[in-house]
């Protein structure tokens, strides 16, 4: 699956995508928590950064399961103005 990173965590993670092997079971948090595993400065990043998920476009909480989901993409809070 594509794993997709913007704005502030792209930057902080060095980059914008990643493909992922899909795991059987798998939810939205057991994802951010491998990711997360990756390194004290993805840890980092995810902790200040990924406030926001999506699954195959549309908004996702952590319990979303990912069987099936072709892209994942994190995301800081965005605002308007």
């Amino acid at each position: 699956m594509k794993i997709l990173f913007f704005a502030a965590l792209r930057d902080a993670l060095g980059t914008a995508e990643l493909d992922w092997p899909a795991s059987p079971g798998q939810t939205l948090a057991d994802l951010r928590r491998q990711l997360m595993a990756q390194s004290p400065q993805w840890q980092q990043a995810f902790a200040s950064y990924a406030r926001m998920s999506a699954v195959d476009q549309e908004l996702a909480h952590d319990g979303t399961p990912l069987d099936g989901a072709r892209e994942v993409a994190f995301f800081p809070l965005v605002t308007g103005g």
